[in-house]
């Protein structure tokens, strides 16, 4: 089966609607992975035009959900103590100061794995009819990720023998970047294609940063709120941010205009 792993951001809604449009090859199902935490205008642009799309395709659409990582970030911990056993360790690279001599950094990112891919897994298995213990057949789905060619980088294999990555985008002849994507979407009657990234995303740029404080204050505000909250479960003594700078995102100088999202810590399934 060709199952679209549907981010609902520039490229992997120009690939659902490629299919939809007869542009690419029919997909057999899309699935959306909701973090509960996506920006106002992904979850618009989903009803608005990609369901729609998929009613008058005839491709379904499908829900995964991993949980609300907002809620689960806010009540988890930050480098705990092995047996504190008070709560799961953050899932979020956010960025932390040191603790006596030592710099600080960014966690580890397990965001990714945990609301986005192993739910996109489980609900390939129940489209299969298959069991989470049973026998996937090797080869049995084909997932499509919205990789364009100026982030071939991003490119990752699955690491599972039933499912098999492939980037549709940067096989195109001739291969689309994300302009392209645009480009596209454009020419068929598709405009405000969003940026697909969680509110408090510690991998945002400046320039996206400021996009989300235009676009969204709610949003903006709500990404605020958030870094505010999570400034001391720190269980070793530090404070986190979601900025790089390790500063309050409030107080940050949103001027870095590049305007990338991701950098190399991205697996390539968020923001697609």
């Amino acid at each position: 089966m060709k199952i679209l792993s549907l981010g609902a951001g520039v490229q992997s809604s120009t690939l659902f609607l490629m299919s939809c449009h007869g542009d690419m090859p029919r997909l057999d199902a899309a699935v959306f992975a909701d973090t509960g935490w996506e920006p106002a205008e992904v979850y618009e642009w989903l009803e608005t035009v990609l369901k729609p799309a998929s009613e008058a395709a005839g491709i379904p659409i499908y829900t995964a959900s991993g949980g609300d990582l907002r809620a689960d970030a806010m009540t988890s911990t930050i480098r705990a103590h092995v047996g504190d056993g008070a709560h799961v360790e953050s899932s979020l690279p956010l960025y932390v100061t040191g603790v006596g001599d030592g710099d600080g950094g960014i966690l580890r990112r397990q965001c990714t794995k945990r609301y986005k891919i192993r739910p996109i897994r489980r609900v390939c298995r129940d489209i299969m009819g298959v069991s989470r213990r049973g026998h996937m057949p090797a080869g049995a789905v084909e997932m499509w990720i919205g990789i364009s060619a100026d982030e071939a980088s991003r490119m990752k294999p699955s690491g599972l023998q039933w499912l098999t990555h492939t980037w549709p985008l940067i096989d195109h002849d001739p291969p689309m970047r994300r302009s392209d994507c645009h480009a596209w979407l454009r020419r068929n009657g598709y405009e405000g294609a969003p940026r697909s990234a969680c509110n408090g995303c510690p991998f945002r740029s400046d320039a996206e940063w400021k996009h989300l404080k235009s676009t969204s204050p709610t949003d903006w505000g709500d990404a605020v709120e958030f870094d505010g909250a999570v400034r001391q479960l720190d269980k070793m003594g530090g404070e986190a941010f979601i900025h790089r700078k390790k500063v309050p995102l409030k107080d940050a100088v949103l001027e870095d205009q590049t305007p990338r999202l991701w950098d190399d810590e991205c697996s390539g399934m968020c923001g697609v």
